[in-house]
């Protein structure tokens, strides 16, 4: 008789075995994906910070750009080149305001209240991209 509990003892120790061990596995695989996601979050917020660094300067630049056009502009045509110098300007502070992703936010509003309209846009410049680069 104790030898058919030690047979069953070692009949079910193996089923437990695998268990644990697939257990196991499973475990490393979730604290894997768990890194990898963390790993991915982290690159992810590096990129939109340097995106919208990047975006920030390049709206100090156009801001730069507005005041050189009203230093240099001609006396004759001081009033077109001030509307010119305000529109970059402009420009200018909402890149430097809003950053990438506030610019991202705008054009999805914008697409959701006229997507037709945005459609046709999209459209029209992948034709003239397309045409640039067949060149």
């Amino acid at each position: 008789m104790r030898q058919e509990t030690t047979f069953s003892n070692s009949h079910s120790d193996p089923k437990e075995s695998i268990q644990r061990t697939a257990d196991s596995a499973m475990n490393a695989g979730k604290e894997a994906a768990s890194q990898i996601a963390d790993k991915a979050k982290t690159f992810a917020n590096e990129m939109q910070d340097g995106v919208d660094g990047a975006v920030s300067s390049l709206g100090s630049r156009a801001r730069e750009a507005a005041d050189s056009v009203r230093s240099h502009t001609p006396s004759q045509l001081s009033s077109a080149g001030e509307k010119v110098a305000n529109a970059i300007d402009q420009s200018g502070q909402y890149l430097e305001d809003k950053g990438a992703t506030g610019i991202a936010k705008d054009a999805s509003q914008i697409i959701k209240r006229y997507p037709l309209t945005s459609l046709l846009v999209g459209f029209g410049a992948g034709l003239l991209i397309a045409r640039k680069l067949s060149r």
